[in-house]
């Protein structure tokens, strides 16, 4: 959770994902940039899009949203690069663009489940242009998506492993 102070002269970027409007602290944003395409992640996480490359290297691409009715995937993503630490990763942003914003996080939005399953909550609400952004921590919503991978890993490697036993006998 921010401390009080650091909400009231926090720099954001808003943007909207599904048609969903979230916020993240401005620390947290790398660039936003159009990927050429998504490779499909074989381990088939429902949150991970996919793959794009980035800086000669490789980007997992996320969705922390259920899409609205009507939204699709453009053919195209625009993706919202983000940075916890050393690691990089993006969210599918829709077009029609971000903003910057100072202040103006208002905590009384705080802890409503959001985004991942209702797994990352928010840490308040920025009202800009008449529409309540939910403010997300970057690096919370990146730890969620990472725990959901490796349960998905954990419990794909268990079925891999009975059904190779299963075969084993007569």
């Amino acid at each position: 959770m921010m401390p009080p102070e650091m909400a009231e002269t926090a720099a954001w970027c808003l943007f909207r994902s599904d048609a969903e409007p979230l916020a993240v602290a401005l620390g947290a944003v790398v660039e936003v940039v159009e990927a050429k395409a998504l490779a499909r992640w074989p381990a088939g996480v429902p949150r991970v899009l996919g793959l794009c490359s980035y800086r000669r290297g490789v980007l997992p691409v996320v969705r922390l949203t259920e899409p609205a009715p009507g939204v699709e995937d453009g053919a195209t993503p625009l993706v919202l690069v983000l940075r916890k630490g050393v690691e990089a990763w993006g969210i599918r942003v829709d077009r029609g663009g971000t903003a910057v914003r100072r202040g103006g996080l208002d905590p009384a939005g705080a802890g409503r489940a959001s985004a991942v399953g209702g797994r990352v909550r928010s840490i308040g609400m920025i009202e800009h242009e008449g529409a309540a952004f939910l403010a997300v921590d970057a690096a919370d919503a990146w730890e969620a998506i990472r725990a959901e991978v490796v349960a998905h890993d954990r419990a794909a490697s268990t079925l891999s492993a009975s059904a190779a036993e299963d075969r084993g006998r007569p």
